[in-house]
């Protein structure tokens, strides 16, 4: 038996972990029948990629907010999934379609292409909510154009463990 997190978001932006034991795939077989159908609104909750800090995982989500990301986007989740284990392996970065994609498509039991996407929509609210200078003033950016996926989230994972090495407050 294989116990699955799911952590649901509701329209009131309250979050819930719900924790489910998977007898022969039952759980898999819900959500995919759930999401097929449009009436899923839960997103699997990966594994910490760096179980050993749970305040690298909380500084990465004050960081999204702080850049005017919200848990309402799947690319939130695809984002902060991708910086955690980009931290944890660098190497992730080179040939982020071919390794780090689907990985996350895996654990989110989604396309790679549907991660792709969500991750540019998400970069692409940074930039045109008026959070770019943000994204620039934190993360000591020179970079004036929409970073590529790759670029935003290798940013990110240096700045968070930038932020850890220095014991600095995120914002």
């Amino acid at each position: 038996m294989e116990m699955k997190t799911l952590q649901i978001v509701f329209s009131d932006d309250k979050i819930y972990n719900v924790s489910l034991t998977d007898e022969n795939g039952k759980v898999n077989q819900l959500l995919s029948g759930l999401l097929q159908i449009g009436q899923a609104a839960a997103i699997p909750s990966p594994a910490e990629a760096c179980p050993e800090d749970e305040s690298v995982s909380n500084n990465l989500t004050l960081l999204l907010n702080h850049l005017g990301l919200s848990p309402n986007l799947k690319g939130y989740y695809y984002i902060k999934y991708a910086v955690l284990q980009v931290m944890r392996e660098p190497s992730l970065l080179v040939g982020i379609t071919k390794k780090l994609y689907p990985e996350i498509a895996d654990e989110y039991h989604t396309t790679t292409g549907s991660v792709e996407r969500s991750i540019r929509h998400a970069i692409q609210i940074v930039w045109r909510s008026g959070h770019k200078e943000r994204y620039c003033r934190l993360t000591h950016s020179t970079i004036t154009d929409k970073p590529t996926n790759s670029q935003f989230i290798g940013i990110l994972a240096e700045y968070i463990k930038i932020a850890k090495a220095n014991d600095m407050a995120i914002g």
